[in-house]
């Protein structure tokens, strides 16, 4: 290829088919024949080209050609799939879903425990259709309750890898939140292989049958991943629990130990990335491997091929986990270019290696994972290297060299400059030292000055590669985790030597413990590294202001900062610091813009500006209610004219208990109800409400107070409940102020009304759920009516005391329980729409049959987060606009 990308051909190639893997995602109608006839077509028009010397058309259909093979690729993940796919049987309705299916199968790799369950991953052989079986492939994951008499900590000795297994599950398929800003977890299992998702009651309904499925050398590798486990057991269990699940992290990638605070506490120092069995794993054992090779005195040939051969055996030892498994084909890559080539150039290599990988996985191209790794080695080639090369090692070789006559340097740029003034200062202060003294002090002085410039060379280009890999980062995190660390090119300073070191001591360990030697040493060793790395990390994460939460930023903006960043760096142009100025700007804005923005749109002058930019011609003073999809649970987000905002419950897991020590593994709040306020920029909360102390309603209310500023939270259950206690501690020590409601209370939020209909503090008892808050607002000729988890008796008493309860927009109390709901409660409210928060295929039956009934009667239209998604209800009194995230728009008006 001629010109700039000469050296790196396949980087094109790589950008085209991203960029066609990308488009299959908008391509819904299509014609796979005309599309493939248009690459051929491609092809010959860039050959003709070539024929005739008109090289750019001819590069052009080329590359136009790899895009479209993209598409493609892209297009053939999606919706190609065999006639025994479990997918193509979906289609055909042959696979019943929601109902009990005995099927058969293969437990395709190790069983992992979650929260007392195993997590199975089956490959599916066949399943009981009517009165005979059909064979299929592809993957479900099962979750199974364990038994009574089970050890959950040791799934294995039930059920383990290479098992056939037959029995019966419910199977339905994955789902993903529907609001803006969800997790796409239908799209993770996807790349897993995974279509399907289950739950078996017992382990006792599954049928472990003779035969062996799976293969020896994974069988041995999870043995030896359970033998880590074992032999770090005790340690845990001499209350040194983290420490033991950061060794099983960082040696074996297993993270199922690490509880929610350590995670947490390694995301805010942006130090993360080396408990993931990742390229720093990869890099550090070939190191390793070489060090020893140099030292036998091995030729590089075989040196190289010995390190591919290790880096394998981990790779395995691992469970080939996608990370890794990436790693390992670009440094096989990497090995083909050197024998081939001699000098390939690392960004082809890496670009070669990214390529083939996508054109075998393209669903990788969406892959977290994949992302952060490629982007993190492209930071380190053409941002990292540059810096360190175009400055820190030009300012340093001549002080390196000091005292050295025949090492000179004469290498042009100011940098340079500036190294050989410090040369020759250092030089002149030495012999002005030895002049005064004794003459055995310049040489002393000289030395000083070079391990000098070699500690500052290595410790200053660790610095510049962490914060080139930042800059690259920092915006793909923020887009996917919501997170900033400002301190993390700091932390990465002292932290990744730790994590080294106590990778290289637990490997030590291993080997020891395999070769029948004392591992005591090692592993005492690798246990101080893993403290010391997590007091370090803790140290980092609680100095202020050293990280944040940030809005999500949106794709465009994300994709827009990383191409600015490529195209300078690849095109070399100068004065680089431009465009990291840019990102870091945007980040900065990203992290606490918003709080500008907000003082912005509470100025009176700037809303009315705003209220005459509205595209459909209505003012932007609208209202807004959001009704998420938090599963069985409740969310209310309410939007004030003012732009201040409101969330009324939270959702959370039903199984939660105010007993448990760690949230639990799905946090409502932190990834459900947080995402969607980063999602839409919202700035800070200025009131949070919880309706009543379940965890339904509250358990994702301790994410909302950690990741936002929340002026005040408030809570109307007048008795003491545990749950509620937590909560009202936990607010207080993040500095919002907890205050009870109660019936008579009233907000004015500008020109909407806020009333609190609900709980009476008289001292008569009453139930969790009839103490609920019932809000009801109004605005203009809109009224809405929330009613928590409000049951018959609170209905009853609520009807008798307000005088006005009437609203076009009810939220329907209880799920759609069948214990609320009543007509006599409709014949007071008299709602035009009928909002229900439930869970689908839960095990409540709700919304009951007859809830639903009942609302037709009385003539509202009911509305299912479980259906729809998150649904929207904006109104500026007069007019109204009744939207979904499944649906979109349904209904618009005037009232």
């Amino acid at each position: 290829m001629p010109g700039r990308w000469g050296n790196i051909p396949f980087l094109p190639c790589l950008l085209c088919l991203a960029a066609g893997i990308l488009t299959s995602q908008f391509v819904v109608d299509y014609s796979f024949a005309g599309l493939v006839l248009a690459g051929v077509m491609l092809l010959a028009a860039g050959f003709l080209a070539l024929q005739r010397d008109r090289l750019r058309v001819a590069l052009f259909a080329a590359l136009g050609s790899v895009s479209l093979c993209g598409t493609l690729l892209g297009i053939s993940d999606r919706d190609s799939y065999s006639e025994l796919d479990v997918r193509m049987h979906l289609r055909r309705h042959a696979f019943s879903l929601d109902e009990i299916v005995l099927f058969d199968g293969c437990i395709a790799e190790e069983v992992e425990t979650l929260e007392g369950d195993h997590l199975v991953t089956v490959e599916l052989h066949g399943f009981r259709a009517g009165n005979h079986w059909l064979r299929c492939t592809g993957r479900a994951l099962l979750r199974v309750a364990a038994g009574p008499d089970e050890d959950p900590r040791m799934p294995t000795g039930v059920l383990k890898y290479g098992d056939r297994i037959r029995g019966s599950a419910v199977f339905h398929l994955p789902r993903n939140f529907q609001n803006p800003g969800a997790v796409d977890r239908v799209g993770l299992l996807a790349r897993r292989g995974i279509f399907l998702v289950g739950r078996v009651k017992s382990v006792r309904l599954l049928e472990v049958l003779p035969g062996d499925c799976g293969t020896s050398w994974k069988r041995a590798a999870i043995r030896a991943r359970e033998a880590l486990r074992l032999r770090l057991q005790p340690l845990a269990e001499d209350g040194r629990k983290t420490q033991a699940a950061v060794l099983l992290s960082l040696l074996i990638g297993d993270q199922n130990s690490l509880n929610t605070s350590t995670r947490e506490t390694f995301q805010n120092a942006g130090t993360y990335h080396v408990l993931v069995v990742s390229g720093l794993h990869v890099a550090w054992i070939a190191w390793a491997l070489l060090q020893v090779f140099r030292r036998l005195r091995l030729s590089p040939a075989p040196s190289r091929i010995l390190v591919a051969a290790g880096i394998l055996f981990y790779s395995g030892l691992v469970g080939f986990q996608a990370s890794v498994s990436r790693c390992l084909w670009v440094y096989i890559l990497y090995l083909s270019g050197q024998a081939l080539f001699r000098a390939a150039h690392p960004l082809n290599l890496l670009s070669a290696g990214s390529f083939l990988m996508l054109s075998v996985q393209p669903g990788w191209l969406f892959d977290q994972g994949f992302q952060l790794s490629f982007l993190s080695v492209i930071a380190i080639l053409l941002l990292g290297v540059r810096f360190l090369d175009g400055s820190l090692r030009p300012l340093l070789s001549p002080l390196r060299s000091a005292g050295d006559n025949e090492r000179l340097s004469f290498e042009p740029g100011p940098w340079s400059s500036l190294g050989r003034c410090w040369r020759a200062r250092a030089e002149l202060l030495a012999e002005a030292c030895a002049d005064r003294g004794h003459r055995s002090i310049e040489p002393a002085l000289l030395a000083t000055f070079r391990t000098s410039a070699l500690g500052m060379l290595h410790l200053g280009g660790m610095a510049l590669i962490s914060l080139s890999v930042q800059l690259w980062l920092n915006p793909v995190m923020a887009f996917h985790f919501n997170r900033l660390s400002w301190i993390s090119p700091v932390s990465n300073l002292l932290v990744v030597p730790l994590a080294s070191l106590t990778l290289a001591s637990g490997i030590l360990a291993v080997l020891a413990d395999c070769a029948a030697l004392p591992s005591l040493v090692p592993l005492g060793i690798a246990t101080w590294c893993a403290s010391a790395l997590v007091q370090s990390t803790d140290w980092f994460s609680r100095l202020p202001g050293t990280w944040q939460r940030c809005a999500t930023p949106s794709a465009f903006s994300t994709g827009f900062l990383l191409l600015l960043m490529f195209v300078w760096s690849v095109f070399q142009w100068r004065h680089i610091w431009i465009p990291c100025l840019a990102t870091l700007l945007c980040l900065v804005w990203l992290g606490n813009g918003f709080l500008l923005l907000e003082i912005l749109l509470r100025s009176r002058d700037a809303r009315s500006f705003l209220a005459r930019q509205d595209d459909s011609g209505r003012p932007r003073e609208d209202l807004q209610l959001i009704f998420l999809d938090v599963g069985q649970g409740d969310s209310v987000v309410l939007r004030y004219p003012d732009h201040t905002v409101w969330v009324l419950d939270a959702g959370g897991i039903r199984d939660a208990t105010p007993e448990d020590t760690e949230p639990p593994s799905l946090d409502i709040g932190e990834v459900v109800v947080s995402r969607y306020l980063w999602s839409v920029g919202a700035p800070r909360l200025e009131r949070a409400l919880l309706s009543h102390p379940h965890q339904d309603h509250a358990g994702g209310l301790f994410a909302l107070i950690k990741n936002f500023a929340v002026r005040e939270i408030n809570y109307g259950e007048p008795g003491f409940d545990a749950l509620l206690e937590q909560l009202v501690a936990a607010a207080r020590a993040r500095g919002v102020l907890p205050r009870r409601v109660q019936a008579g209370d009233r907000f004015a939020m500008g020109p909407v009304k806020v009333e609190v209909l609900n709980p009476v503090v008289d001292g008569t008892r009453r139930s969790i759920n009839d103490n609920s808050v019932v809000v009801r607002l109004t605005y203009g000729r809109f009224s809405a009516l929330l009613t928590g988890d409000l049951e018959i008796t609170g209905e009853t008493e609520v009807s008798l005391r307000a005088r006005e309860l009437e609203a076009r927009l009810l939220k329907v109390a209880h799920h759609g329980s069948k214990s609320a709901t009543r007509d006599s409660f409709l014949d007071r409210v008299r709602p035009r729409w009928a909002v229900i928060s439930a869970g689908r295929n839960n095990p409540f039956g709700h919304p009951a049959r007859e809830v639903l009934i009942r609302l037709v009667r009385h003539g509202a239209r009911p509305l299912l987060t479980s259906d729809q998604g998150a649904i929207t209800f904006r109104t500026d009194g007069a007019r109204y606009t009744l939207s979904t995230f499944v649906s979109g728009v349904l209904e618009q008006g005037e009232f």
